[in-house]
This record gives C-alpha cells, sequence and structure tokens, in this order.
C-alpha cells in the first residue's frame, strides 16, 4: 500500500470517529431532556456515552494519531444525489419527515447535492476549462464495521461481546437454547418456503455437527438459524447452517442513513450485525449465500411482497407489480468442497483443476477490472480514430488552411479530454479487446494438476482448447450455488395477454424498497 492509500484510509477512519462522537453527543442531549428517566438513570446513560467517546478519542490518539481538534476539522464527502432521492423516498413511503426522523435519534444527516459543470467546445474554438474537482471515492478501513456498531447501536455492544464459540456443543444445549428464545412484537416471521423445506432436509446432519455456542446469544436477541444455498462447502468451515438476527429499529437507524449508500456498503454492515455465528466472514460468502441472507432478512424485516418494475420485452411496457419473496427457490447444488472450500473439475485429457466460487468482494474486483478494462480500450479506440479523422482531413487540399487549422485543435481537444480522464497505456490495451471470458476462469481457478502458480495457470487457461474452456466453464456456471430469480410476468388481457419472464436484481436499496 502507498502512502497516498494509508493517508486516505486514515483520513476515512477520522471522519467514521467525528460522525461517531457527534452521534454520541447527540444521544447525550437528547438523554438530558427525557423527562421519564430519573436523574440517576441519566447519569448512568451520560457515563456510558462519555466513556464511548473517551474510547474513540483514544483510538485516534492510539490508532490515528490524532488529537480531538485534528479530528474535528476533517470534512465529509457529500452524499450522491440518487442516494438522497431514494432517502426521501423511504421516508415518504413510513410517513415520516427528516425533522421527526432526527427526533427519534436515527442517524441520519442533511446532504447536500453536487452537480459537474462542463464547459462546452465550440466549433472552431477552444474553450474547455480545466478544473480540478473533488475524489469521490471511498476507502474503507478495516475497523470501519466495528465503529459504526459502537457508535450508531451502541446498545448492541454487549451481544458482539458475549458471542463467543465453543466446541461439540450436544444437542440438549442447542434445543434448550433454541426453545427459549422469545418473540415480543408483532413483525411478519413469515420466512420463505424453500428456506423452511431446505432447513428440514438439513437439520439432522447440520445439527449434530454445527458447534455454535447458542447459549451465548443473550435472551432479547431474536433470531433463527438458516440453511445457506452452499451447504457450506464453499469454505473451509464448511458451516451450512447460520444464526441470523431478525432486523430491529436500531437497524433501521442504518437502513435509513443516506450516508450508508454513498459507498455501497450498507448491506455488508447489516449482514456484519445479524450474522450472529462471527466465523462467518461477510467478505467471504459467496453470492448465493450472502443474498439467501439478505432475502431472508427482507422477508421477515418487511414481510414477503417486494415490489418491482418489470418491462415488456417485446412492447417496451412498465408494469409495477409486487412479488412474493417466498416464491424464490434455492437452485440445485450438489458438489462437495474439499478441506478448503475447493472443487474439482476433471477434463477430457486428465487435467485436475481445483476451482472455487468467487466471494462478493471477489466477484466485484473482478467486475470493476472488467469495467475500467473496457473505458480503457474505448478510450484507446477513440483517440486512434481521432487521429485518424486528422490525417483524412489534412489529405483534403480543398480545404481552407484556417478551417483545417480549427479542425485540428478539436481534435486536439478531444484527445486532450480522453488522456486527462483515461490513464492509457500501450500495455492496457496491446491486444485490442477485453479478455473477459480467460480473466474470470483465471480468477476461480486454483491450480491445474497441483501447481498454484498462478503464472502457469494463466498460460494454461490462455492456452485450453475451445471445447475443453467452454465444457470448463459449463461446469462451474451450471453449479453454482446460489438462488433462482428468474420471475414469470403474466400480461393482462387488455394488453394482449400472455407472459415474459424476468429476473429480480438485488442491490442495496432492498430494505427501502417497500
Amino acid at each position: 500500500m502507498t502512502q497516498n492509500e494509508k493517508e486516505l484510509e486514515r483520513q476515512k477512519a477520522l471522519k467514521i470517529l467525528k460522525a461517531s462522537n457527534e452521534m454520541l453527543m447527540d444521544a447525550r442531549k437528547n438523554i438530558m431532556k427525557q423527562k421519564k428517566l430519573t436523574e440517576e438513570q441519566k447519569k448512568e446513560e451520560i457515563n456510558k456515552i462519555e466513556k464511548a467517546i473517551d474510547e474513540n478519542r483514544a483510538k485516534g490518539r492510539n490508532l490515528l494519531n490524532a488529537d480531538d481538534e485534528m479530528i474535528e476539522s476533517v470534512q465529509y464527502n457529500m452524499v450522491n444525489e440518487s442516494e438522497k432521492l431514494k432517502y426521501d423516498e423511504y421516508l415518504k413511503k413510513r410517513g415520516i419527515t427528516d425533522a421527526q426522523l432526527r427526533q427519534k435519534d436515527m442517524a441520519t444527516q442533511e446532504t447536500v447535492a453536487t452537480v459537474d459543470k462542463k464547459d462546452n467546445i465550440v466549433k472552431k474554438q477552444r474553450r474547455r476549462k480545466k478544473t480540478s474537482t473533488e475524489d469521490n471515492g471511498i476507502v474503507r478501513v478495516l475497523n470501519e464495521e466495528e465503529l459504526m456498531k459502537q457508535s450508531m447501536v451502541k446498545s448492541d455492544s454487549d451481544l458482539y461481546n458475549s458471542i463467543s464459540l465453543r466446541q461439540k456443543e450436544n444437542l440438549s444445549l442447542l434445543q434448550k437454547a433454541t426453545d427459549a428464545r422469545k418473540v415480543n412484537d408483532n413483525i411478519d416471521r413469515q420466512v420463505s418456503n424453500d428456506i423452511e423445506q431446505e432447513a428440514e432436509k438439513e437439520e439432522n446432519r447440520d445439527i449434530i455437527t454445527y458447534d455454535f455456542d447458542f447459549s451465548s446469544i443473550p435472551d432479547y436477541v431474536q433470531y433463527d438459524v438458516i440453511p445457506l444455498p452452499s451447504k457450506g462447502e464453499c469454505y473451509a468451515h464448511h458451516i451450512g447452517r447460520v444464526p441470523v438476527a431478525f432486523l430491529t429499529a436500531a437497524d433501521e437507524n442504518i437502513i435509513a442513513s443516506p450516508n450508508m449508500y454513498r459507498d455501497g456498503k450498507v448491506i455488508d454492515v447489516i449482514l456484519e450485525r445479524k450474522i450472529l455465528d462471527k466465523r462467518i466472514k461477510v467478505d467471504e460468502l459467496c453470492e448465493g449465500d450472502r443474498d439467501a441472507i439478505v432475502l431472508w432478512l427482507r422477508a421477515t424485516g418487511y414481510g414477503n411482497n417486494f415490489p418491482i418494475i418489470a418491462t415488456h420485452p417485446d412492447t417496451g411496457k412498465r408494469y409495477n407489480l409486487d412479488i412474493d419473496l417466498s416464491t424464490i427457490k434455492f437452485t440445485n447444488f450438489g458438489l462437495k468442497g474439499d478441506k478448503e472450500g475447493h472443487f474439482t473439475y476433471k477434463s477430457e485429457n486428465g487435467d485436475i483443476i481445483k476451482f472455487k466460487y468467487l466471494s462478493k468482494k471477489e466477484d466485484d474486483k473482478e467486475r470493476k477490472k472488467m469495467i475500467e478494462d473496457k473505458i480503457k480500450l474505448s478510450s484507446y479506440e477513440l483517440v486512434n480514430y481521432a487521429s485518424k479523422l486528422q490525417e483524412i482531413a489534412n489529405d483534403i487540399t480543398n480545404i481552407k488552411e484556417d478551417d483545417k487549422k480549427d479542425l485540428n485543435d478539436c481534435v486536439a481537444d478531444i484527445k486532450d479530454i480522453i488522456t486527462e480522464n483515461v490513464k492509457i497505456d500501450d500495455d492496457d490495451v496491446n491486444v485490442g479487446y477485453n479478455e473477459i471470458i480467460t480473466d474470470q476462469m483465471k480468477a476461480y481457478t486454483i491450480s491445474i494438476n497441483g501447481n498454484v502458480q498462478r503464472e502457469f495457470i494463466k498460460n494454461y487457461i490462455d492456452n485450453m482448447r475451445a471445447s475443453d474452456a467452454y465444457k470448463y466453464r459449463q461446469y462451474v456456471n451450471n453449479n453454482k450455488p446460489g438462488l433462482d430469480y428468474k420471475i414469470t410476468i403474466n400480461v393482462p388481457e387488455s394488453d394482449g395477454g400472455g407472459s415474459f419472464d424476468t429476473f429480480l436484481d438485488i442491490d442495496d436499496t432492498i430494505f427501502i424498497n417497500i
């Protein structure tokens, strides 16, 4: 990590500490206004808040080399306008205003929308002005989720401190702990039919081997144990069922906060809070398991009805309708992972290939790389086209010299705009096309005949026969654990009747799309 990247992480951590202290101080003010609390109760709660503030200050001094003044001086990033609109729509659906939300101690902040302005390039005159813009990139520090838990929902800290692991839990203790769970509210707890059926099929095998200490979960925490589409085969721990706490009012502090959406981490934070078995790392979850937990949280927190907009592929007409999340099924998954959570494929020529299913974090990294490669390739091609246009224009003899000069200036402007915004190296585009297919195969391939050297794997994949590579990809993709998002939409008779298929898309707005 470069020095600049380290400083960006440090600044991010400082911003989190500042936000944490601000929310704690707001909580302190609100406690002082509470008429139902006795002076002794107020004093006790304020002492807890003061202790949390002191801990944050100690972290700033010891871990970030920053005093109180330095923490207070950091500036927040602006929230994206689209996320602010989503936040406003969420409040509207719940029938509350931002002011009311603040009075309920929810962690929200006012956002200021920013709009980038670009100067036009006028024909025959170069008027583009170079302006420096603030870098809106977000760098996530390692302990951000922990800081969020300490600051936003302090009352849940006992849960995370109390969770421990104990090997070889006996069946009687598990049954006793399960029976002791208390449900005190009227939230719809209807779990999807598929999850219930999968739980029944896997119960005997997983209960015996699952060694999580359920007695470590406090009585006030309401939870259920849900199966994973991968059955735990994708991980070294092979945990196929995981205890997950229901969404609470405290979680809505995060769901309602627009700041949590600016870097696309709201689901990660929610999962970190709700998964009770801390051996399950959110970053290491394969996409299918992650989606299954998110869908369960959405269904048990806000009901199975989920509004979508489906577009008819032939007519283009859009339909607003609700789908039933309980109809989303697990895909069939029957592979058995080795002790590392890797799988084996044997090619037709007898080569033994070890592969894994990528986590959401790894998949996002590959997707980001593909997008960046496509941008670089498109930019490279645009610069080449501009150069060819310039050459052709120079070959035309009946163009006035002044017009030819203006044309060359316009082409120069195009090249400047591209090269200033996209760093292009010849090495990045030396092949002239994207290597999407082979890049994906290299990412999930672990070893070839026991050889784990990345350069060897790269060369092997690049030189596979097309038929062998296709069969390998099909084997990996067709056996991938996950959910079947295919949905059939019935078209009204007034629009001609019939039906068409579409797919459910899961994103950060799943908890506010109600």
